[in-house]
């Protein structure tokens, strides 16, 4: 009796062994999916966290650069504008490694347009041609800047900008060649100098384009009134004509500082 309870003792251990020997085998297996799966998830979290930082790195370093562009002329307007649009391609790259904060685009987007509006009336000289051209780099190869300044609660931004900026460097213009600014004319496609000034001439068609595009994003009576200013700062209605079209002059008493005019 007791020698086949010991075989059956025996038999159902023999029969346990081989399915302890799985089970455990199993569990170092499982165990080692999960320290394997966990390695991976530290490895991509470590090189996501390069990638941030790397990413954050450079978007500072070309805000500093473009900061520095009206003191370092060392930048040119085509460093700017590839800076501009680098910027945007690193926002954008960011949001591929962290597709959970894409909420957090169009904020840094806007904070750079609010950086960049700050910069540009500010720290600007528009007496100098390239820092106009840059005001013009920012406007065309920043996208959100141009939506940023059409924001209701920007209007006054806009309308300064075009007035203490635009009308300011165009009047200083005038008042430094009178005989020329105040007799350009236009044959609908181009300029057409009373005399050649190539250099007076590019940084006119700088500031009246760069005036033109601020311009069509004010409202009907401000744009009226920024049009009259620029008719009353070149003293030339014929060429204010024929870039925004019929308008209503101010007075002629106005004009009193006109030394020459069409």
């Amino acid at each position: 009796m007791s020698d086949d309870s010991g075989k059956g003792k025996s038999d159902v251990l023999g029969k346990l062994v081989p399915l302890v020997t799985v089970l455990i085998a199993a569990g170092a297996f499982m165990f080692s999916v999960w320290q394997y799966r966990n390695q991976q998830e530290d490895t991509l979290q470590r090189r996501k966290l390069d990638q941030l930082i790397t990413l954050q790195t450079q978007i500072r370093t070309d805000s500093d650069a473009l900061s520095q562009f009206p003191k370092n002329v060392n930048v040119t307007i085509s460093n700017a504008q590839s800076l501009l649009r680098d910027l945007d391609v690193l926002l954008n790259s960011r949001i591929d490694v962290e597709p959970n904060k894409k909420y957090a685009l169009a904020t840094d987007r806007r904070r750079i347009s609010e950086i960049l509006y700050t910069l540009v009336f500010e720290d600007c000289n528009f007496d100098v041609d390239r820092e106009v051209e840059f005001s013009g780099a920012v406007f065309n190869n920043w996208p959100d800047y141009q939506e940023y300044l059409k924001t209701p609660e920007q209007r006054n931004k806009v309308f300064n900008l075009v007035l203490v900026k635009y009308i300011d460097a165009i009047e200083k213009l005038y008042d430094g060649k009178p005989d020329y600014i105040g007799r350009l004319k236009s044959n609908g496609e181009s300029l057409v100098e009373p005399y050649r000034d190539p250099v007076r001439m590019r940084q006119f068609e700088h500031l009246a384009q760069g005036f033109e595009d601020h311009v069509e994003l004010l409202n009907e009576d401000d744009k009226t009134k920024a049009i009259q200013l620029f008719h009353l700062a070149t003293c030339n209605r014929p060429l204010t004509e024929a870039r925004f079209g019929d308008f209503e002059p101010l007075p002629e008493s106005w004009f009193g500082h006109c030394k020459a005019r069409l």
